[in-house]
């Protein structure tokens, strides 16, 4: 069944979940919405939990996601490969996927959907996934299943069901994090772990 979602930034394992379910259609035609994960996502490093944030510039309140600017005040992309690397340099995976990765930071566009775009198009194709997906540039009225307004930051899925993490000796499984987590810590194993999720 197809349903709308919103473009995450590296979104979170249930963002990921329910994609794998529907034919999925990404839509990059809404108003940007501020303290979501559309620009920011969350990862597990030596000092606990750490929000990664990418910084837009804001030229009015209602900006159509699809015309949101990075801005580059501050060097963002050294300061988030720099914690993924930090965080995850010796996991199991990161090895094999770090250059997926690593060229986006180095050269990152000059908007927020284009990157975080190529950033949902690489996680799909490193898990393999067989469901559809398209990006949608006009804002959609109708959706039979939307879940634009899903997926809050206050209401975390609590998963049962754990897989190795760097630093769970020191804080215990860290449900719901950034899709990094997983495929860095599971591999190619990800999409497995997405599906047992998808049938509780």
């Amino acid at each position: 069944m197809q349903a709308v979602f919103p473009l995450f930034y590296a979104g979170n394992i249930e963002y990921y979940q329910h994609v794998l379910q529907h034919d999925a259609v990404i839509d990059v035609g809404e108003y940007f919405q501020k303290q979501t994960y559309r620009n920011r996502c969350i990862i597990a490093t030596a000092n606990g939990l750490q929000t990664l944030t990418i910084p837009i510039v804001r030229e009015h309140k209602k900006t159509p996601i699809i015309d949101v600017k990075i801005s580059y005040a501050e060097k963002w992309q050294h300061i988030h490969w720099r914690a993924l690397t930090s965080a995850y340099k010796n996991s199991p995976y990161f090895m094999f996927y770090e250059h997926h990765f690593e060229a986006l930071y180095q050269h990152p566009p000059e908007k927020l959907v284009e990157f975080t775009k190529t950033v949902f198009t690489k996680v799909q194709h490193i898990l393999k996934q067989n469901n559809s997906f398209s990006f949608s540039e006009n804002f959609i009225e109708n959706a039979e299943l939307d879940f634009r307004c899903a997926f809050a930051k206050n209401n975390p899925l609590q998963s049962t069901i754990n897989y190795q993490q760097v630093f769970a000796d020191r804080f215990g499984f860290q449900p719901n994090l950034s899709i990094f987590d997983l495929i860095f810590n599971c591999g190619p194993n990800s999409s497995q772990y997405l599906k047992i999720l998808k049938q509780k």
